[in-house]
């Protein structure tokens, strides 16, 4: 029994022993994995891109306030009473550039002005003579000079002058009495406003008797160029960075113009709030500060952007469906290595194929 027993310790060992011995030698037999191959397999992997028409873009309501670019406050440096004969200056009166829109009573400067000049062509009139004879030459620009010097227009330029001109001039008192009426032209424009550029009247405190006071606001004025103020929250700013096109409506929603998204404003003590600037079409009609709303176009089609390896031969390769076939590729726009699709007419949650020719490949193997 025990003779047994030890034979079969022996030919239990002896069967472990040959198991080692033959799981040694296969493992030595096995090849390693040749890298190559690897990097060959990682170059047939199939890319994609999805197609995704709808836009998924969903903007905030948006209310903005309607203003005019430009806003003038209308102040006189003098004081007076307003022409019996000036312009009806009520809010919303239109106007075009250089309009005289204030004239401010100025007889007592008109009449000096006037005196000033009655003798101031005498004064030039007594010295052709001397000219003539001194300086015969000059003569003809003098009295051109004398024939354009008229009462109801601003004194012409001196004409260039020698030394001498300017010592007969001088004798005579006509160069101090040229910037004397020069002086007094520039104080009496002061009396008339006029338009500084096209607009409207957006405030007035003027009538037919008012007396104009030095350094007090009369009006405002607006051009006719408009701008649409909005707040957005931060939270939002992603959402509307995507939309360069705008429309406004009013309380009907009727539509009163369109615009786009000019700037954005941050301020840093402000988290929770943006500003937008849009502009809008210069319009007849609207009627500054109101509060519009502010509308962004809906269900646009959205650009698909694949690399251009993805076209071969003129034409894109679908997986859609769990089939792959064979689509006309419409091609938008290039941006270097890449390309925007025309997607009007694939459909919609298609893949397309980033790497046809490593799939046409991989199928031929």
């Amino acid at each position: 029994m025990n003779k047994i027993s030890y034979q079969g310790i022996i030919l239990f060992l002896s069967s472990i022993i040959i198991a080692l011995t033959v799981w040694i030698l296969l493992f030595q037999n096995q090849k390693p994995a040749d890298p190559s191959n690897e990097a060959g397999k990682k170059t047939e992997t199939i890319e994609t891109t999805f197609v995704n028409k709808e836009n998924t873009f969903s903007p905030p309501i948006l209310y903005g306030v309607l203003s005019p670019q430009t806003q003038t406050k209308v102040v006189m440096d003098i004081s007076g009473k307003i022409d019996d004969d000036n312009i009806d200056l009520y809010p919303g009166k239109r106007f075009k550039k250089h309009d005289i829109l204030i004239k401010v009573n100025r007889l007592p400067i008109l009449y000096n002005i006037l005196t000033l000049k009655i003798k101031f062509k005498k004064s030039i009139q007594n010295t052709l003579d001397t000219i003539q004879k001194l300086m015969p030459e000059k003569l003809d620009q003098w009295e051109d000079f004398y024939k354009n010097t008229q009462r109801t227009r601003p004194l012409p330029e001196l004409p260039t002058m020698t030394i001498e001109e300017e010592n007969i001039l001088g004798k005579n008192g006509i160069l101090a009495a040229y910037y004397q009426i020069k002086e007094v032209e520039q104080k009496a424009t002061k009396y008339i406003y006029t338009a500084p550029f096209d607009g409207y009247i957006l405030e007035s405190s003027i009538t037919s008797n008012t007396f104009v006071e030095k350094g007090k606001a009369l009006m405002v004025l607006a051009n006719n160029k408009s701008e649409v103020n909005a707040k957005i929250k931060l939270e939002h700013l992603v959402a509307t960075e995507n939309m360069s096109n705008v429309y406004f409506t009013n309380s009907n929603n009727d539509t009163i113009g369109k615009g786009s998204l000019k700037k954005v404003y941050s301020n840093p003590k402000d988290s929770i709030y943006a500003r937008l600037l849009f502009s809008i079409d210069e319009k007849s009609h609207l009627i500054p500060e109101r509060t519009i709303k502010i509308v962004y176009p809906q269900n646009e089609i959205k650009d698909t952007k694949i690399p251009i390896s993805a076209i071969n031969n003129d034409s894109l390769y679908l997986l859609f469906n769990n089939s792959i076939f064979r689509h006309e590729a419409s091609v938008k726009n290039t941006f270097g290595d890449s390309v925007t699709l025309n997607t009007q007419n694939l459909p919609n949650n298609a893949f397309i194929i980033n790497n046809p020719k490593a799939m046409i490949t991989k199928n031929k193997e």
